[in-house]
């Protein structure tokens, strides 16, 4: 393995002491470019003692074995299976398996550093001896075969493929699990193939053709590779195919549609299918045979493509870059959403919270109802996720606290809790602050800085505060950079932790009565609650003074009143019931007081 400037394309060094199960078997740390991992397989010496997943670190040279798989794979090798390998988004969850026949596969989870439970493949089951598990870019579910499996390998749904080939574990646009694979017939329930993009949903098992005779092209071309790992970017797949030149008609490679065509593919239903190039290798039909296949690669912002060549049958296998528009030689030019535009407004994926009887838990594992710490020995449901993305990226505000050096990484109008129980934006949080932790007392921040992260997450509670990294923070964010809301340069007596508050009664309210398992979201990430207020209060901000007022006023006396209807319901029935008679009673007696009086002469 050789490593490269990723901007200059420059030679750095070969890596060469690292020793991972095949040269394929690398797995590049979505978010930190200075992190990849391995699967060491077999004993080497007593540095590499074989069965373990490493963490290597490529600035410092040095491993981390990060757990021991010998008491799984006993006497045999070790490695994370065979088409598809990937791991999930988050660098969380990878699929593995014992190298014996028949063959032990099974999941694991590098932050919680649990192993699902172990399945032998082809005993009692018809999964395929040398594949592993491989997880889906969100890491809910896996997939083997044409099997989908929920995160403890139970089998939740089958895929309408005939076979499996050459595939790749991605994201739709929206966030959604998705595999692309080729298809060289239909499947067996009719449909998706033949052809070489097809697109299945492996959330619920549908597929469509992206490119393929059902729509125009050709019968799939030999030698096809996808990639759709453009995580800062999803949605986007590059494809790379050689076609008749595989099997040495190298006189007729590049003449008919697809062969020897390099694809970049808009994903979402509709999109545009750019033929963007010929690469010009023969592959199996060159001098190099397997090395001289393409294995089209795109760029995490989707604005490169990276792909090998012998062009046209030369005595070398060189690596070319097609740079697109839309790069502009800048790492910072990636189509990132920016935390400070509005875009993201949560905790990014990395971040921790304490569940009940459960321990702590990364932010993107969380689930509606989960029971989340939100205060001193108190733990409530997570009724909703105003924001959730597994897979897009944002910026947020890393900040690392004097205690025990825990970092909370949050978007900057997020609101986090200081000294006397106020709510401010991050944006206003500076060095030498405290914040208040979980058990009530004060942290010091020691440093700040911007990051970039995949996924980000909301999860909204009923008291609307939440402990992340130990740290009081509340499930709003504010639309000013101050505490308060400040009209017409005048500051009003309304915090924004109270206003956000008040103001998600109806959403509260509604959760509560429909007992939602689920809830639907906007192709962002938004919840379809939060969406239409959160645009609304937008843009009732940008109006003159007078009219925010006339809108504020009302507007806070009625949700005052549901916040009070809201009390009733946590109060017991008997003392409910006997509250609202009170009630009827006070008012009954209230009117028949204020009743005018008749006088007869």
């Amino acid at each position: 393995h050789a490593l490269f400037d990723g901007i200059t394309y420059a030679f750095i060094r070969y890596l060469d002491n690292i020793y991972p199960a095949d040269i394929e078997e690398i797995f590049w740390h979505f978010d930190n470019p200075d992190i990849l991992y391995y699967v060491n397989p077999y004993r080497r010496n007593a540095e590499n003692p074989g069965q373990r997943l490493i963490q290597y670190s490529v600035g410092t040279d040095t491993k981390t074995p990060l757990h021991d798989f010998s008491d799984i794979c006993q006497g045999s090798g070790m490695e994370s299976g065979n088409d598809v390998q990937a791991m999930s988004w988050d660098s969380d969850t990878i699929g593995l398996r014992c190298v014996n026949d028949p063959g032990i596969f099974f999941g694991y989870t590098i932050s919680t550093d649990t192993v699902t439970r172990t399945i032998t493949s082809g005993v009692g089951n018809p999964f395929t001896p040398w594949l592993a598990p491989q997880p889906t870019s969100s890491g809910n579910l896996f997939i083997i075969d044409d099997y989908v499996l929920d995160r403890n390998l139970n089998t939740v749904r089958t895929l309408n493929m005939a076979n499996l080939e050459h595939s790749n574990l991605a994201a739709f646009r929206n966030g959604t699990d998705a595999m692309f694979t080729v298809a060289f017939a239909e499947g067996p329930n009719g449909g998706c193939g033949p052809g070489a993009v097809i697109a299945h949903d492996l959330t619920d098992g549908t597929c469509r053709t992206i490119v393929g005779q059902e729509n125009g092209y050709p019968y799939p071309p030999s030698n096809i590779h996808h990639s759709a790992l453009s995580h800062l970017n999803p949605g986007w797949l590059a494809v790379s195919i050689i076609g008749v030149a595989n099997w040495g008609q190298t006189s007729n490679a590049g003449q008919e549609l697809l062969d020897n065509e390099l694809l970049l593919i808009d994903t979402s239903v509709g999109g545009n299918v750019c033929r963007i190039g010929h690469h010009r290798s023969f592959g199996r039909g060159g001098f190099a045979g397997y090395f001289g296949e393409p294995h089209v690669v795109i760029s995490p912002s989707g604005t490169r493509i990276l792909f090998g060549s012998d062009w046209e049958g030369g005595s070398s296998v060189d690596s070319y870059v097609v740079e697109l528009p839309a790069y502009t030689g800048d790492i910072s030019s990636s189509p990132i959403q920016s935390a400070e535009s509005g875009n993201a407004f949560c905790f990014s994926g990395n971040s921790e919270v304490e569940l009940q009887n459960r321990g702590t838990v990364k932010m993107s594992k969380l689930k509606l109802g989960d029971l989340v710490k939100v205060d001193i020995g108190v733990y409530e449901p997570i009724y909703s996720f105003g924001h959730r993305n597994d897979v897009a990226s944002a910026e947020f505000l890393q900040v690392l606290t004097a205690m025990s050096n825990v970092t909370l990484e949050v978007s900057p109008d997020h609101m986090l809790f200081v000294e006397k129980n106020r709510a401010i934006p991050a944006s206003m949080i500076r060095v030498g602050d405290a914040l208040l932790t979980g058990d009530g007392s004060l942290v010091v921040v020691k440093s700040i800085i911007t990051v970039i992260r995949v996924g980000y997450y909301a999860p909204f509670t009923k008291s609307g505060t939440i402990i992340v990294n130990g740290v009081k923070a509340s499930s709003y964010v504010a639309f000013q950079s101050s505490e308060f809301l400040h009209i017409g340069g005048f500051r009003s007596p309304f915090s924004f932790q109270w206003i956000a508050h008040t103001f998600q009664v109806v959403h509260r309210l509604g959760t509560k009565l429909t007992s939602a398992s689920s809830e639907a979201y906007t192709d962002n990430g938004i919840s379809k609650w939060v969406e239409l207020p959160h645009q609304g209060a937008q843009w009732i901000l940008n109006q003159n003074p007078l009219i925010i007022l006339m809108i504020l006023v009302p507007g806070t006396a009625i949700f005052t009143l549901l916040n009070a209807v809201e009390k009733l319901f946590e109060i017991p029935i008997p003392l409910s019931i006997a509250t609202l008679v009170l009630a009827v009673v006070i008012m009954r007696f209230c009117f028949k007081r204020s009743l005018p009086v008749k006088v007869t002469p």
